[in-house]
């Protein structure tokens, strides 16, 4: 019985990819080119995770990635589907406010689009 209400719990949640990026690391024979994989995992419901995963194919690296926000997860309140406290990230320069207004979207941007939609945030 747990066992089943832990896979119907994890078909709940929605995955979305954020970025994949081709990176690169000089070495004396040329470049090794390998992938990263960022991913958000949601239910919709204020839970959600991120995690990202680095290999030389790219499955290889949304199955790590998508592991790793498994693991990442977190419990937003949610009033509805807002959030009721100002959270302010600041990621060198630019800074992002979640606090809009209730039924605003979120426009800034398509990884905290897509963050707060995991979130169940419009």
């Amino acid at each position: 019985m747990v066992e089943q209400q832990q896979f119907e719990a994890q078909d709940a949640l929605e995955e979305r990819v954020i970025e994949i990026a081709r990176v690169a690391k000089v070495v004396k024979g040329g470049r090794r080119f390998r992938f990263r994989v960022t991913v958000v995992v949601g239910d919709k419901k204020g839970t959600v995770g991120l995690g990202s995963g680095k290999a030389n194919a790219v499955p290889d690296a949304m199955r790590k990635a998508s592991e790793r926000a498994h693991k990442n997860m977190h419990v937003m309140n949610l009033a509805g589907t807002t959030i009721p406290h100002e959270s302010l990230g600041v990621v060198g320069g630019a800074r992002v406010s979640s606090s809009l207004p209730p039924g605003y979207r979120c426009d800034r941007g398509r990884w905290c689009a897509r963050r707060f939609g995991s979130y169940g945030r419009a």
